[in-house]
């Protein structure tokens, strides 16, 4: 399964040392347990980025979490069609991340790239957003406003 570029930059994939902030285990940014170590760990990864940078960085993973949730909602309806003859409804959602185990296997495996990169860059961009000065719920408000 091929991986989002933008999410294998060094910045995000980079450990802190175990024991940083009371961690047993290394932990890179997307690991982190509260928003708050996560932006931490972001501007200390990225030391010479400004406010600006950050709310650049923000909005082009909310951008890039919409487009992965958009092609994600698309595969499960043409899925759906596909194996059920109707479209998805709330109900038919059985197994996480790949809606339905009937599916076929290439679909199932892309929708688990969609889902797991649409999270990753979600969070990202609540990080981002912290770290462009905003507090933890108007970051997830920005995500919103964006669709997420």
């Amino acid at each position: 399964m091929k991986t989002d570029s933008m999410l294998q930059k060094p910045e995000y994939v980079s450990t802190a040392r175990r024991g940083w902030r009371g961690y047993t285990r290394a932990v890179c940014v997307t690991s982190v347990l509260h928003a708050t170590d996560g932006k931490a760990l972001l501007k200390s990864l990225m030391p010479d980025a400004s406010r600006d940078d950050h709310a650049q960085l923000a909005e082009m993973h909310a951008d890039a979490a919409l487009k992965n949730k958009t092609m994600w909602n698309s595969l499960v309806d043409r899925q759906m069609v596909k194996t059920f003859g109707r479209p998805f409804k709330f109900g038919d959602y059985k197994v996480s991340g790949i809606c339905r185990d009937e599916f076929d296997e290439r679909a199932k495996n892309l929708l688990r790239k969609y889902a797991h990169n649409g999270g990753t860059h979600h969070t990202l961009a609540i990080f981002h957003r912290m770290a462009a000065g905003h507090t933890h719920r108007t970051s997830i408000s920005f995500c919103r406003e964006k669709g997420l």
